[in-house]
C-alpha cells in the first residue's frame, strides 16, 4: 500500500511541474529608461508583466536602426541643425570678481547658458511614454514627448528598422517643455485604430492601420457631469496610460 501511494504521488508531481513549465508568461511591451529609476525613456523592452523581468531587448538606444519613411519606405534625410529645437543647460564659468567681507574673501562665480541640440533623427529623441502594440502588423507604435510625429518599430525585421511619418502632425507638441501638449497616452482600440491623447486631454489623435494610414485630431475630451472637480482637463491627470475594451471603451 506504501508503495502505491508513492508512485502516485511521485506522478503527481511531474504533472505539475509539466503544467508549470508549459504556462506562458503574460507579456507586455515597456519603454524604460537604460538604468531602473531613470524617466529617459529610450529602450523598449519585452517583459514579464509578473515579476517585471525583461525577456528581450526590442530596441536599445545604443544600437543603430535603419530609419525609414512610413509613406515611401525610403531613408529618412538627416535634419540640418538649424531645424532642431535648441534646450539650455547651466554650466558654471570662471569667477567674475573677488570681494572681501569682514575680513573673509568671497568668490562670485557666473553662469553660462549652453545650448544644445536634441538628436531630432534619434528615434527616441526626447524620450518617449506612449507606446501601443499592433498585434495585426506586429508593429510598435509611439511618439517622442516632444516631437509631433507617429513612429513605429516593425517587430518583424530582423535588424531593427523605425518608420517615421514625416512632415505629418501628430498633436500639436513643439518642445519637450511643452508638457500640456505632450502625448503620453496610446492604445490599439476595438475598432482596428490607434489613439492617442495628449496630457491636457485637448488632443485625441486617432491613426488608422490600413496600408494608407490617416491620421486625424479628433479635439477635446469633454467632462461628464459627473467628474465634478476631477476634470480630464487637470494637470493632475497628466502622464498614466490608456487601454481599450472590446466594447471599444478607452480607460
Amino acid at each position: 500500500m506504501k508503495k502505491a501511494l508513492l508512485v502516485s504521488l511521485s506522478f503527481s508531481f511531474i504533472a505539475f511541474a509539466q503544467a508549470q513549465k508549459k504556462e506562458k508568461p503574460v507579456t507586455a511591451y515597456a519603454i524604460t529608461g537604460v538604468q531602473k529609476g531613470s524617466n529617459n525613456w529610450m529602450e523598449v523592452r519585452l517583459v514579464d508583466v509578473k515579476t517585471g523581468e525583461e525577456l528581450q531587448t526590442v530596441y536599445s538606444s545604443a544600437s543603430e536602426a535603419e530609419i525609414l519613411n512610413a509613406r515611401t519606405g525610403k531613408p529618412v534625410a538627416k535634419r540640418d541643425a538649424a531645424q532642431t529645437t535648441a534646450s539650455s543647460t547651466l554650466q558654471p564659468t570662471e569667477p567674475l570678481r573677488v570681494t572681501k567681507v569682514d575680513g573673509e574673501r568671497s568668490i562670485i562665480f557666473t553662469r553660462r547658458i549652453v545650448r544644445t541640440k536634441p538628436q531630432y533623427d534619434h528615434p527616441f529623441a526626447t524620450a518617449s511614454a506612449a507606446l501601443a502594440y499592433d498585434k495585426k502588423n506586429n508593429r510598435l507604435y509611439y511618439t517622442p514627448m516632444g516631437i509631433a510625429q507617429l513612429r513605429y518599430i516593425d517587430l518583424k525585421a530582423k535588424s531593427p528598422k523605425v518608420y517615421y511619418f514625416e512632415d505629418e502632425a501628430f498633436g500639436v507638441v513643439k518642445s519637450r517643455s511643452d508638457v500640456s501638449a505632450q502625448i503620453t497616452r496610446m492604445v490599439i482600440a476595438g475598432d482596428g485604430n490607434g489613439y492617442a491623447l495628449s496630457n491636457d486631454g485637448n488632443h485625441l489623435v486617432q491613426f488608422t492601420l490600413k496600408k494608407k494610414p490617416t491620421i486625424t485630431d479628433l479635439g477635446p475630451l469633454t467632462d461628464d457631469a459627473t467628474n465634478g472637480r476631477y476634470s480630464v482637463h487637470s494637470s493632475a491627470s497628466y502622464g498614466g496610460d490608456m487601454i481599450a475594451d472590446k466594447e471599444n471603451n478607452f480607460w
